[in-house]
């Protein structure tokens, strides 16, 4: 009886390592719909945004495991949603993320969390708009 136990347990262990061993690292980078944040802490606006578009976002430093919160919204005719995209790349890690406009008044929005893990530059694009978000390494 005490073998079985032993050899279950062993099993076991080997499967957790295995499974740890094929997971890896967590990834570099996140980005996830949320919903918008309250008040307006939107303050940066991107490189290229327009009247008609735009993409805003929350801090230019965050650190890493800290998510920058971004805004973007489309001046369209009320009730027309439409599915976009945006990219991410922070180091060599690039991150694709497809989102859904939503009608909010005489405009389309989306709200995103992009969480770097790694220290270094985030650059975040949609359109012909780019915003670059430093990522310090931390300190102990």
């Amino acid at each position: 009886m005490d073998a079985r136990i032993l050899a279950v347990a062993g099993t076991a262990a080997l499967l957790a390592l295995l499974l740890y061993l094929l997971a890896g690292k967590p990834p570099a980078l996140e980005v996830a719909e949320e919903e918008c944040l309250p008040g307006n802490p939107y303050r940066h606006w991107a490189q290229g945004s327009t009247r008609s578009y735009a993409l805003m976002y929350d801090k230019e430093t965050v650190k890493p495991g800290e998510a920058v919160h971004v805004k973007i919204w489309v001046l369209a005719p009320t009730g027309s949603e439409r599915r976009e995209s945006m990219e991410a790349t922070l180091g060599g890690t690039a991150l694709q993320k497809e989102f859904e406009l939503k009608p909010r008044g005489m405009y389309l929005e989306a709200c995103l969390a992009v969480t770097p893990r790694t220290p270094g530059t985030l650059t975040i694009k949609w359109r012909n708009t780019a915003a670059e978000i430093k990522v310090p390494p931390l300190t102990p």
